[in-house]
This record gives C-alpha cells, structure tokens and sequence, in this order.
C-alpha cells in the first residue's frame, strides 16, 4: 500500500494556513474531502471539487458543469507524482482554494493505518466570513476592541476560535472517527 505524505495550504493568507497530512494513495476524492473538511475544522456545509489543470471533479449532484463524478475517482489517479500539486475549492461563493501538493510516497507492508495529520499551523477561517477578504478584515477588526465591529464578531466567533491555534491532537482524533470525523451534510 501507498500512503501519500501532502502539503495543505490555503491560498492567499497571511500569515500562511497549513496542514501536513498522511493518507492512502488509493483513498476516493469524496472522502479525500472529508479528511481537508476535517483538518481545516469547517462542518462541510458548501459545495466543493477539484481541479487538475482543465479537469475537475465533483459529485455530481452539485452540477459542476463537466466535472466527473469525485466518488469514483482516487487519490492516486489524479495525483501521483512527488512534487505534483492540485487544487481544492471549497465554498464556491467565497472561494476557499487550498493547493495539495504531494511531497513524497511511503510504500508499506501492511494494510493497517490511520490517516493522521502530522503538523500544521494556524486555524482556518471561520466559514462564513467572505472568503479571503473578510478573513483578512475579520482580524484587522480583532485587532481592535475600540472597532465598532469587534463585538459583534467577538460574539459570533465564541470564545473557541483563536487565530493562531492549531490543535494536531484534536484533529487526529476526528480523522479516527466514522467519515473521518466529517457529518456528511452535502
């Protein structure tokens, strides 16, 4: 069995957003999304797919015009190539893209293991807040408890979210659960 070592990062943040993970080369694009959904922390509430050059891929109940059916296609079909990368959007109106690039390939005896996440920086934006730009703007305003928006914000963030917390042992229990932690809502 293949397990493939990937780099996750969501584009144009600042300071960047990352997540290092361990998965199954043969692991199907649908659930590959249930892993991303989980190591980010967001509750799979948006459309998704992904992109390779001019393909994309789907399920195909979103109706992404000529995509292909992301529940038949693996990991490895799209992928396989150290150095190689692919995109990821999710939330199509907000437009959260990652880049998944595969850094390298582990050959294993064994059929036992566990996709794990092994580091990563940083949480993700909080669904919701207007892709890239409003999370930029949503921190600029935390800056500021004199901003006539930080109340607000601070109310509908709750106390949990924390830009700069990342907590590996809170995600690698999610991945070991039913859909690896992810209600399918979508």
């Amino acid at each position: 069995m293949n397990v493939y070592q990937l780099h996750v990062q969501l584009d144009e943040t600042e300071p960047i957003i990352w997540r290092r993970i361990l998965t199954t080369s043969n692991v199907r694009l649908d659930d590959f999304h249930r892993i991303l959904q989980t190591i980010m922390g967001w509750t799979n509430s948006h459309l998704h797919l992904f992109e390779v050059g001019r393909a994309t891929y789907a399920p195909l109940e979103f109706e992404v015009e000529e995509a292909q059916d992301s529940r038949k296609v693996k990991l490895e079909d799209i992928l396989n190539q150290v150095g190689s990368a692919i995109r990821y959007e999710y939330d199509l109106g907000d437009g959260w893209v990652r880049t998944l690039t595969l850094e390298k390939i582990i050959q294993l005896d064994s059929d036992a293991f566990i996709t794990q996440c092994i580091e990563g920086e940083r949480s993700s934006p909080p669904e919701d807040c207007g892709g890239v730009f409003g999370f930029h703007r949503m921190l600029e305003i935390l800056k500021d408890p004199g901003h006539e928006e930080y109340r607000e914000f601070k109310v509908w963030l709750g106390r949990s979210y924390h830009p700069e917390k990342f907590d590996l042992n809170k995600v690698n229990k999610q991945l070991q659960k039913k859909d690896y932690g992810c209600e399918w809502i979508m």
